[in-house]
């Protein structure tokens, strides 16, 4: 009986220290411990594991926007299978939480907090990936020095990606509004679907796959600015000073009022007199804008 009685209190004492852990690391808020339906886990691992379901797991409120600072790892944005938002490293990384305040999610390699989550990488990561719920289309801010960019996640928010000479990438993306800006990287889209649209490049290359947008404005400076179909509601602005244009517009060309600035470049681009005007602008580069009814 005795031993019995012993076996109970060491249960019963177990579980209060499961109790108190899973409390501090709550930060000593117990509702961040209960699942709700409008809470989503965190799961943090790094690839050192060899099953995601042994890397511990954190509940917080849903994330209203994921913010990523990196300087040269490359950044994946994709989509969960379970549900779980996933921040994947290749490195060992010590990982502060803070309580939420405003809905951030924060991923940093430079070591600064974030609001709801913060996982600081301390520079040594040379690959980022957060996978997020599908259910959930949250805003995204990625920032880099030399990484590379991916969105492979879809529906999504509003979305902002800056590199330095990271080049930028997604295969198929539906956001809400779309900004992407790199210096010498290149920006490489598949088909997308947003409403604003604006992207800028210093030498980087534009190449676009199928686009459809509100409003779309594009800019190089040496780079070239390329896209497959391009289809607006409310007109387009190109412009680059060395680079060549080349690119063909959704719908027939009397649907169009297509404007080109250039000085010295070769122009081939007829509109008609449509409501969605084509403002193309170049210094020496060339321009060719063809139109597609298919």
């Amino acid at each position: 009986m005795k031993k019995v009685l012993r076996l109970a209190l060491c249960v019963f004492a177990l579980g209060g220290v499961l109790l108190l852990a899973g409390f501090v690391m709550a930060g000593g808020d117990l509702s961040v411990m209960n699942m709700e339906t409008d809470r989503v886990r965190i799961r943090v691992t790094d690839d050192g594991y060899t099953e995601p379901s042994m890397a511990p797991e954190y509940t917080y409120p849903v994330a209203e926007r994921l913010v990523v600072e990196a300087n040269s790892a490359d950044v994946t944005v994709g989509i969960s299978s379970d549900g779980l938002i996933h921040v994947i490293s290749d490195s060992q990384a010590d990982v502060p939480f803070e309580p939420p305040e405003n809905g951030t999610l924060t991923v940093t390699q430079t070591g600064s907090s974030g609001k709801l989550f913060s996982l600081d990488l301390i520079g040594a990561a040379s690959e980022i990936t957060v996978l997020l719920p599908a259910a959930h289309a949250l805003d995204v801010s990625v920032s880099t020095v030399s990484g590379n960019v991916d969105i492979d996640a879809t529906p999504l928010g509003r979305v902002k990606l800056e590199t330095g000479s990271g080049d930028i990438t997604a295969k198929s993306l539906m956001c809400l509004s779309f900004r992407a800006e790199t210096i010498s990287g290149d920006v490489d889209l598949g088909t997308l679907s947003t409403g604003d649209f604006d992207v800028s490049t210093t030498s980087g290359d534009v190449d676009l796959g199928a686009v459809t947008a509100s409003a779309f404005e594009a800019s190089t400076v040496s780079g070239d600015l390329g896209f497959e179909l391009l289809s607006v509601s409310e007109g387009a602005e190109l412009e680059s000073t060395s680079g060549d244009i080349e690119g063909t517009m959704k719908g027939s060309r009397e649907e169009y009022t297509v404007r080109v600035d250039t000085v010295s470049g070769w122009v081939k681009a007829q509109g008609g007199d449509g409501d969605i005007l084509v403002d193309v602008s170049t210094v020496s580069g060339d321009v060719d804008i063809g139109f597609s009814v298919r």
